[in-house]
């Protein structure tokens, strides 16, 4: 078995939105509490206004992106690069989920060569608005992407957490 050590640079800001059952959970618990009620916007993720830190990747400690995210760019890039000489059609998309054993289930997001730091970011949790420029000017590589998004005849306000100026860094064996 061989270990590697690889870094991958964005060159593009990296918008986050994760999948989190237990996030959604709690918010649907907000929402369905009667003192919420009047504060609660259907399909607008500013209300309330800490709905994103749901969006956030993150392992409880760093910001992260999930192996499984890195895994899945893989393949699909895999599949887009033919085999020389192989049959008609076939890819290097299997290979690329073959025989690599990621070491961690995220990867941590690096800012000057440093970890990005999760607490901060969470203390906002119960906020009353969404953060301001100025409020997040310690957040150098941070900030949030809002937009509208239709979903069937309806346009919802999404908003989502938004990192730039990072790299990857994480072991594989």
């Amino acid at each position: 078995m061989r270990r590697y050590e690889i870094t991958i640079t964005g060159t593009q800001p990296l918008l986050h939105h994760a999948d989190s059952i237990e996030w959604s959970d709690e918010m649907a618990a907000w929402k369905d509490d009667k003192d919420n009620t009047k504060k609660s916007k259907a399909g607008d993720d500013r209300s309330p206004a800490w709905r994103w830190l749901g969006a956030l990747y993150h392992d409880g400690a760093h910001i992260v992106l999930p192996t499984g995210n890195i895994m899945r760019c893989l393949m699909e890039g895999g599949a887009m690069v033919p085999v020389p000489g192989g049959k008609s059609g076939k890819t290097f998309k299997a290979q690329t989920q073959s025989g690599i054993m990621p070491a961690a289930v995220g990867w941590p997001l690096l800012i000057n060569g440093q970890p990005v730091p999760v607490a901060k970011i969470l203390k906002l949790n119960g906020q009353k608005d969404l953060p301001s420029t100025r409020r997040r000017q310690w957040l150098t590589a941070f900030s949030l992407f809002l937009r509208r998004a239709r979903i069937g005849q309806q346009k919802h306000v999404r908003v989502r957490p938004r990192l730039r100026n990072g790299r990857l860094a994480a072991n594989s064996a």
